[in-house]
Formats: structure tokens, C-alpha cells, sequence
């Protein structure tokens, strides 16, 4: 499961869960470890203009077996603080925000009742 979520502030109760970029990610065992691979296009991510670029970035790994959570950048329980304590990505250099647009296509439906609603017909007859 690959979940993301955007902190604008140090609380870790300031999440935007609405936050939901397009990604991919893939992950491997070999014989040195556990690794991750991740895809997430420039476009897809909220930062100012201005160089150079330090991110705070912090990756989660759930362990359910072991009831575990495993972050990139270490986090304990206990801490109150949150983004600060993420890691720096550094080395952005050159990259500038684009127009964000996204369009969501629906459809949308009505009904209206013409004529006598209670107009005498075989199923109808019955009513009286």
C-alpha cells in the first residue's frame, strides 16, 4: 500500500490527506538489504521558486507483523515535533513549480414528472 501526505506545519495533526499526487514507487530484498525506488514527477509537488531548493522529506515503512513503525529520518513516538525532524533532500537546483491542473469530469442528471401522475391504468385501478 503507498499512501502520501502533506505537512505544511510541525504537527504531526496537520496533515492534508487531500493531498494525493501521482507517484510510483517499487521496492526490493537482495542481499544488502532493503531498498526503495521512487518515481514522483516535479509536477506533481507543491514548493517556491527560489534556489536553492532544501526539502524536508520523510519516508515510512509499516511493519504489521512486528507492530513497527520504520522512518527514513528516525521518529519516536514520544516527539511532539514532526516536520522538523525530517530529513533534508538537498541538490534541487534549477527546478521551477509548474501550473497545477486538474480536471475531474462527472455527469450529472435530472428527472422531471409530466402528464397525470395518478392517470387511471391497469396497475392503477387497484388504488381506488
Amino acid at each position: 500500500m503507498r499512501l502520501d501526505t502533506f505537512f505544511a506545519s510541525d504537527d504531526d495533526n496537520s496533515d492534508d490527506e487531500t493531498f494525493n499526487p501521482v507517484w510510483q514507487g517499487r521496492t526490493s530484498i537482495d542481499g544488502s538489504g532493503w531498498t526503495a525506488e521512487l518515481w514522483i514527477p516535479f509536477s506533481q509537488l507543491r514548493f517556491n521558486e527560489g534556489t536553492p531548493q532544501v526539502w524536508g522529506l520523510n519516508v515510512r515503512r509499516w511493519i504489521p507483523s512486528r507492530n513497527e513503525d520504520v522512518f527514513w529520518s528516525p521518529m519516536r513516538r514520544t516527539d511532539e515535533r514532526w516536520a522538523s525532524l525530517f530529513g533534508e533532500l538537498r541538490g534541487l537546483d534549477g527546478i521551477r513549480p509548474r501550473r497545477r491542473l486538474e480536471l475531474l469530469p462527472y455527469v450529472a442528471g435530472g428527472s422531471r414528472l409530466v402528464g397525470r401522475p395518478y392517470q387511471e391504468t391497469p396497475l392503477t385501478t387497484a388504488r381506488t
